[in-house]
């Protein structure tokens, strides 16, 4: 396996109703969370149309069912997934995706999204970082 989206894909097939998320007294099965995953795939390679290259995006989810399903859908698309720590102002956002030459945020909330790409270059990371940053 290269990455978690392979991981959950396999698990998907192997324990579809097996609990991959617990959120308080639901729960969330593998099949469940990788269709919810491929699902946002969909909407964030829609959104990414216009983009020309991949790179390293902030992920922004509304609760850990988004961050993680962002994650692991931008795994999907080919594209190095950061999640991002809630709380931070929009100009501490726009920090971090300029000091690392980031390529953009995504905001997640439910199944609705948000992608706001930049015209930053993206920069080669280390073999350590290409699964994304958790």
């Amino acid at each position: 396996m290269n990455n978690y989206y392979e991981l959950l894909v396999s698990q998907s097939i192997r324990q579809p109703q097996k609990i991959c998320l617990q959120l308080d007294a639901a729960g969330i099965s593998y099949e469940e969370m990788l269709a919810y995953v491929d699902s946002l795939a969909d909407i964030f390679l829609a959104q990414a149309k216009h983009s020309f290259h991949t790179g390293a995006i902030l992920v922004l989810g509304q609760g850990i069912k988004e961050q993680l399903g962002g994650f692991l859908a931008l795994q999907k698309a080919g594209w190095l997934p950061i999640l991002l720590h809630h709380g931070l102002k929009a100009a501490e956002q726009q920090e971090i995706i300029t000091k690392n030459q980031l390529q953009g945020l995504w905001q997640i909330k439910g199944d609705a999204s948000e992608l706001q790409l930049t015209d930053n270059v993206p920069l080669t990371h280390p073999e350590a970082d290409i699964m994304g940053v958790l």
